[in-house]
């Protein structure tokens, strides 16, 4: 979509809806890379919301207890440390406590070796506000198997 449509669009959206800038101004420009220097955002995030200021990179994140609702959700990079026998994998995602990480699944197959995402919210989702803004996560998981020569696939896109 072009920028301009693009631009008249969100402020049609927010008159609409009756959000309205007490001061300022509203400024649209073309983002060629993420906040401080960071990588572009993936294209499902592009218009959705804000983005997380990265700090220094993901925020590692672990499984929280009672996450209802969990979904596969894709994953950007995958780092394997085959002496230690982990993973590292990298995604964006919302934040927390809104969207949390449930779990994350290794099916391991003759010719690939596939991990899924899965997240979620947490039981009490209904009580939390949330914004629409993007945070790039990380969590390490250990492997049962080394993965050797075979493929790794993303199970959210599988």
């Amino acid at each position: 979509m072009p920028q301009r449509l693009l631009s008249m669009f969100i402020v049609t959206a927010l008159a609409s809806t009756g959000c309205f800038f007490a001061r300022g101004e509203v400024v649209f420009e073309e983002l060629t890379e993420g906040p401080l220097g960071a990588p572009p955002l993936p294209k499902d995030v592009i218009g959705g919301g804000d983005v997380a200021d990265p700090g220094d990179g993901p925020r590692q994140v672990e499984p929280q207890p009672g996450v209802i609702d969990a979904q596969p959700i894709d994953w950007e990079t995958a780092s394997i440390d085959r002496d230690a026998m982990t993973i590292t994998l990298t995604w964006w995602s919302g934040v927390e406590p809104c969207t949390v990480l449930d779990r994350i699944d290794i099916e391991y197959g003759d010719e690939a070796v596939t991990v899924t995402v899965f997240e979620g919210a947490p039981e009490n989702a209904a009580a939390v506000s949330c914004i629409a803004m993007a945070e790039q996560k990380q969590a390490t998981v250990d492997l049962e198997e080394d993965i050797g020569q075979r493929t790794l696939v993303d199970g959210a896109e599988a």
